[in-house]
């Protein structure tokens, strides 16, 4: 009724205002996204965090080469005397897909794979002693191995999880080194985070 409180002004009666749709004429009320902009959403999300990882990854972890220049525990095991040895940056993304990289080139890491952490330099010195003449830093290590394999790497880092995702992406690198180059670039094309190490 005209004048009554709270009575909308919308209807079919003369002078009342026309309907308008919900979506196109109430306030608060998104229209649902069509699946082209849903697809140009995503594009628009996959570069930004494309520009992201640019702007926050510092680039490929250094990689020391490691040389036993005495007997030791690895080389009367049968491992070589050469390693490679990788500093855990937490900055760089590639740590990220560490665990991925190194499965995906042994299978089963759990049974694979041995990791042995010396935060003291008092299991493996004659390892501390070949990290400082590759100009590494004086910092906890792990050294993981990969019997099946013969193969060796060494991982560095003040905290156990860093060590050990560093020691399982340079495992990954002294195992995929000597493959193919062929190989090694299907390979990168998977993780193209491991190309610039």
């Amino acid at each position: 009724m005209k004048g009554q409180r709270g009575t909308a002004a919308y209807g079919t009666g003369r002078g009342a205002a026309p309907l308008i749709p919900p979506a196109a004429g109430f306030k608060g009320v998104t229209p649902v996204p069509t699946a082209s902009q849903k697809w140009q959403q995503q594009q628009q999300q996959q570069s930004w965090q494309q520009d992201q990882w640019q702007k926050e990854d510092r680039g490929p972890p250094r990689v020391l080469n490691l040389e036993l220049t005495q007997e030791s525990q690895l080389t009367t095991q049968g491992f070589p005397p050469e390693a490679p040895a990788i500093e855990h940056d937490k900055s760089m993304t590639v740590f990220s897909a560490a665990h991925s990289i190194l499965s995906e080139v042994v299978g089963d890491i759990s049974a694979e794979v041995e990791i042995h952490h010396d935060t003291e330099w008092d299991i493996f010195p004659e390892i501390g002693e070949a990290i400082q003449r590759a100009g590494g830093e004086e910092l906890c290590f792990s050294v993981v191995t990969c019997p099946n394999h013969g193969k060796w790497a060494v991982g560095i880092a003040a905290g156990k999880k860093g060590r050990e995702v560093a020691g399982k992406l340079a495992l990954a690198f002294a195992l995929l080194v000597d493959r193919d180059p062929a190989d090694l670039e299907n390979f990168c094309k998977n993780y193209a985070e491991f190309r610039a190490v």
